[in-house]
């Protein structure tokens, strides 16, 4: 297929509930010039016969039956195949709003940029539907092409590679590709990472695309015995600056503020009963990190020094902690689904069982 704007990967393993929702609305895009590659990963489900069904009618789908050998290997063999300008990714558990890759891919050819990335919607579709924008880039300017030179902290964004579409040869250039380690998570950690370092043109937009899905029993975020995959993907991303010497003297105290938050991160989500492997892990590489000098002004003005201390010092103090937080934050996430109201200088917001009724921002700049 000649002209391709943009090639959307979907690896697809065992989601038949959900597959055909997403990719109904992935090929209802209002841009047409679009390629979807499915990468089948071993399904044993229904979702082969339902991709192969869709390839029948849409002959921009191309489809790649393969044995399962893991998310990052399936990421990869899409770009292998991807014939478009820009690359783009979505979960076959999520939908995604039919302007979503016109806007990106417009935005895109206007700046130049080797990324654009989007907001989303947090989605539950039980007991009832909600639909609850994230509002992750509160602080940074919006639709202005900037890079880490100019704006280190933008390594603090979450990873969320699906809200993003990525110039194909700048991760061709650059070698930016995913882990291929098999049965591992959080494989989108260090391929966001690389990109967002060695991007020149990186551009933040505040409009949700993406509803991302919550309550996927399935979700491999929801499998909390891989404890240690994401200190794998922080081995890549050393191995990424110690061969890239002017991004790794360009991401500064921002390294260890994103390794520090996607430990945290990561505490947060795996069965409590695995909680003082991790944090044995977490407290001894950062005490480490602390006695090579390695951390500096930076990285505090973005980690709560107290918090930091703990960590090294007293790690069931931390944990106890922790812990407290992540019950206030599971509390706050109930009482906003069934009603929001966000009141300050920049943002007046009210939503009721999930739906949004008003949202103002002012926006910087």
């Amino acid at each position: 297929m000649s002209n391709v704007k943009v090639s959307i990967i979907i690896p697809v393993y065992n989601t038949e509930q959900y597959i055909k929702d997403c990719i109904d609305s992935v090929i209802n895009q209002t841009l047409k010039e679009i390629e979807i590659i499915l990468v089948d990963d071993g399904s044993t489900d229904s979702c082969p016969k339902i991709c192969d069904e869709y390839a029948q009618n849409d002959c921009r789908i191309k489809i790649i039956h393969k044995k399962n050998e893991g998310l990052g290997k399936a990421y990869n063999t899409g770009i292998d195949l991807a014939a478009g300008e820009y690359v783009g990714f979505v979960e076959s558990d999520d939908f995604v709003e039919l302007n979503m890759f016109e806007v990106l891919y417009n935005t895109a050819k206007e700046q130049n940029a080797d990324i654009v990335k989007s907001n989303w919607f947090n989605y539950w579709s039980k007991p009832y539907i909600v639909n609850t924008k994230a509002n992750s880039y509160r602080g940074f300017d919006i639709g202005k092409a900037t890079n880490i030179k100019k704006v280190p902290k933008l390594l603090k964004i979450a990873p969320s590679i699906w809200t993003s579409i990525y110039k194909k040869d700048f991760l061709t250039i650059n070698n930016i590709r995913f882990l291929e380690t098999f049965g591992a998570s959080y494989q989108d950690t260090s391929f966001a990472f690389k990109a967002t370092a060695a991007a020149e043109q990186f551009v933040l937009l505040d409009e949700s695309f993406v509803h991302y899905r919550q309550d996927n029993e399935h979700s491999s975020v929801k499998s909390q015995s891989k404890v240690f995959a994401i200190c794998e993907e922080y081995k890549e991303i050393e191995r990424f600056l110690n061969n890239n010497p002017q991004i790794k003297k360009d991401v500064k105290a921002y390294k260890w503020v994103n390794q520090y938050n996607g430990y945290k991160w990561n505490l947060n989500r795996i069965s409590e009963k695995y909680h003082r492997d991790f944090l044995e892990e977490f407290s001894t590489t950062f005490k480490q990190v602390d006695k090579q000098n390695l951390i500096n002004e930076g990285f505090f003005k973005e980690i709560n020094a107290k918090d930091f201390d703990l960590l090294i010092n007293d790690k069931n103090k931390y944990l106890k902690k922790l812990i407290k937080n992540k019950k206030k934050t599971k509390y706050k996430e109930i009482r906003q689904k069934l009603i929001s109201l966000r009141l300050t200088p920049n943002q007046i917001r009210f939503s009721f069982l999930g739906k949004e009724y008003f949202n103002w921002e002012k926006h910087n700049g």
